[in-house]
């Protein structure tokens, strides 16, 4: 319980009041432990040299959790904590995810995508998401190394040696200032994207080999899927994002979109601005795509790791720019916006010493109302 997530602030500052209430899943958390067990194989797969890795991996704490209720404004899918970078370099983190949070993917509800990409995301997605928030939040978000001395690096993107390091004091987010909650997200996705191919990874999640193409495309789709539809919390006036992941999505988006040699994605807009497709080639991904995600998560470690804070921001912002042609899609996801989705809360009834009942509501604005009337229950004369 406490103020949290200030990245929704453009100024950084303005957090959330949030404080919630869940119980462990002790069986789908042997899934992310065992991930915490591996992670001296995993890492070192990773494709940055080791002078950008930690010596040492401060392994987690990684827990499934079931939620009861959670008192904000939106309930997230994961969670890594603390939202202090040097402090997760120092001390480590940990991580939950909240399983019955993820909401279920029907194929009539996928808004921009063909027939057959709505039926393998709303067949796909729950399993798939699955192992990207562990890989996201686990891994993504606890390695790589922040730098203090000077030493040389490549530019991933110029080709150019360059020096540069942390000064004593610095820290990653007064390094990068606005940007660094949203390249981290970028970041800890990416990497997520990268982990999710590796068997070492996907085994302990239930895939076989010949479903690894199906996961990285689906966990892929769903990042072009929330770039774009997240357009909708880009200020064209202002020229700035008011959301960290969904900044960082479209990053990606654009990454792949501009650095593609092939069409492995495209945005297709339909007839006069009606509508408009995201098509994502599920071969050319895995041929081409997955050396684009490998170079992209190079590019951002390498700023990261040597605090090139210049070199990244210039970057990030290049990706960020949201052009003509992508307002003319941020105007069709605006017209075409559905109603946020009602998030309900159950209570819990306790009886006696030994008996604790859950109580649901229905999935409607009127079951909102009797969960807050059942928590808070003020007397009979707030009623009349």
């Amino acid at each position: 319980m406490g103020w949290i997530e200030s990245y929704i602030d453009p100024e950084n500052t303005r957090a959330y009041w949030e404080g919630w209430v869940a119980i462990v899943d002790k069986e789908q958390s042997k899934k992310f432990a065992a991930l915490v067990t591996n992670s001296e194989r995993i890492i070192p797969q990773l494709p940055w040299p080791k002078y950008m890795e930690k010596e040492n991996f401060l392994a987690p704490d990684f827990t499934t959790l079931e939620v009861i209720t959670f008192a904000t404004n939106g309930c997230p899918l994961g969670i890594n904590i603390p939202n202090y970078d040097d402090i997760r370099e120092t001390e480590g983190f940990k991580n939950v995810y909240l399983g019955n949070a993820m909401p279920s993917v029907a194929m009539g509800g996928v808004q921009f995508a063909t027939p057959e990409q709505a039926k393998r995301l709303a067949d796909n997605t729950l399993r798939c998401y699955q192992v990207h928030v562990a890989c996201h939040e686990l891994l993504g978000h606890g390695v790589g190394k922040l730098n203090y001395e000077t030493r040389k690096y490549t530019d991933p993107i110029t080709g150019e040696e360059f020096e540069s390091c942390y000064a004593q004091g610095d820290t990653w987010n007064s390094r990068f200032g606005a940007i660094s909650a949203s390249y981290e997200e970028c970041r800890a996705d990416t990497c997520g994207f990268y982990l999710c191919t590796l068997k070492d990874v996907y085994s302990l999640f239930g895939f076989e080999d010949h479903e690894v193409d199906l996961l990285l495309w689906v966990n892929v789709m769903s990042q072009l899927r929330k770039g774009l539809l997240g357009l909708t919390l880009y200020n064209p006036e202002a020229k700035k994002w008011g959301q960290a992941h969904t900044q960082g999505a479209y990053v990606f988006a654009m990454w792949i979109y501009k650095n593609q040699k092939s069409k492995i994605v495209d945005f297709e807009i339909l007839g006069d601005d009606e509508d408009f497709l995201i098509h994502l080639d599920e071969k050319l991904l895995v041929s081409e795509g997955k050396g684009l995600i490998e170079r992209l998560l190079m590019v951002i470690q390498t700023y990261k790791s040597s605090g090139a804070a210049d070199r990244g921001t210039a970057f990030y912002k290049e990706y960020s720019t949201v052009d003509d042609y992508f307002l003319r899609v941020r105007a069709i996801v605006l017209r075409k916006k559905k109603p946020r989705r009602v998030e309900v809360n159950n209570n819990l009834f306790r009886y006696s010493e030994t008996a604790v009942e859950v109580q649901g509501y229905p999935e409607s604005l009127e079951g909102v109302i009797l969960s807050y009337a059942d928590r808070f229950q003020f007397g009979k004369s707030l009623y009349n």
